[in-house]
Parts: structure tokens; C-alpha cells; sequence
């Protein structure tokens, strides 16, 4: 059996001004309860406790951050990039289900490679997989306009700054 190293310190309920409770973590930051205790467990944050509540020091959440699969690198090189995306980004960007995107790749319609411990999805393999073409091809259209947009703003001006002759 595995020594537990988690550190754990118990405090008054009056002190825990400056200190959030582990579940507005998991809240803000948009990360599983599993994930958070997981690293409590491995003893890489500090917990402060009084009573049933559980308190992080808001210092940790610089922590939290690193642990974030988007700035996973293997060999120096970012895994996950413009081109490259991860299975949550797919699902937050096509308002789909985890399971689906899961389902697509092991019935081989949707091609992924697997990086360590990370599934890699590429971009063009996402646009050719037949049953989330639609989806694809509307969200690669918003945002080509949205930049098409931004780089004729860049060009032209915003029309806050244009000034109007009186000729």
C-alpha cells in the first residue's frame, strides 16, 4: 500500500479569509473534480481544511494551469496546435458530445493518433470525416470570416477613427 503524501493543513473557520473552496475551482477554471483531488492525493497542493470544506490558497491556481492538456509538449514540441486539436477542444468548438467524437474514431470514420497518453485529431481529417462535415465546414466558415473581418479592419481602419469631409 502506497503512502499518502498529501499535505493538509487544518485551520478556524475564521481564517479562511483569501482562501476558495476546491469546488469554485473546479467551477472557474472548467476542470474535473477527479483531476483536482488527484494532484491534493499526490501532495503537489496544499490543502487547508476546517470542518467538511476543503480550501486551496489562490496561489495554487498558477498550479492548476500547468496541468492543462493544451500546453502538453513531447520532445519540446507542443502536441496540440492550430492544426493538431484535442478531443475536448472538437467537442467545446461543434457543441458535441464526448462519446460521439469517442464513437467516430472507433468505428474508423474519424482518424486520430495517439501522443503518449493524448488523442490528436488533425484538422483535415476532421473535415473529411462524412458525418460531422457540416459541422465542420460551418464552423471553418465563421471563423475564415471573422478573420477575413478582423484583417480588413486591420487595413482599413475601425469606422470609430474614420472622419467625414464636409466637401
Amino acid at each position: 500500500m502506497r503512502q499518502n503524501d498529501e499535505k493538509k493543513i487544518e485551520i478556524p473557520i475564521e481564517k479562511t479569509l483569501g482562501l476558495v473552496r476546491v469546488k469554485n475551482i473546479i467551477e472557474n477554471f472548467g476542470i474535473s473534480s477527479q483531476g483536482v483531488y488527484y494532484h491534493i492525493r499526490r501532495g503537489a497542493l496544499t490543502v487547508y481544511k476546517s470542518g467538511y470544506h476543503t480550501f486551496l490558497d489562490p496561489a495554487e491556481f498558477a498550479k492548476i494551469n500547468k496541468w492543462s492538456r493544451k500546453y502538453t509538449k513531447k520532445n519540446g514540441v507542443f502536441i496540440y496546435d492550430d492544426k493538431n486539436l484535442s478531443v475536448t477542444t472538437i467537442c467545446k468548438k461543434l457543441d458535441m458530445d464526448r462519446q460521439k467524437i469517442y464513437f467516430l474514431i472507433r468505428s474508423d470514420q474519424l482518424i486520430a493518433k495517439k501522443i503518449g497518453g493524448c488523442i490528436v485529431i488533425n484538422v483535415d481529417d476532421l473535415i473529411q470525416c462524412k458525418p460531422i462535415r457540416d459541422l465542420t465546414h460551418t464552423l471553418l466558415l465563421q471563423v475564415a470570416n471573422d478573420e477575413y473581418i478582423d484583417s480588413c479592419c486591420e487595413r482599413l481602419g475601425s469606422d470609430d477613427k474614420k472622419e467625414v469631409s464636409a466637401i
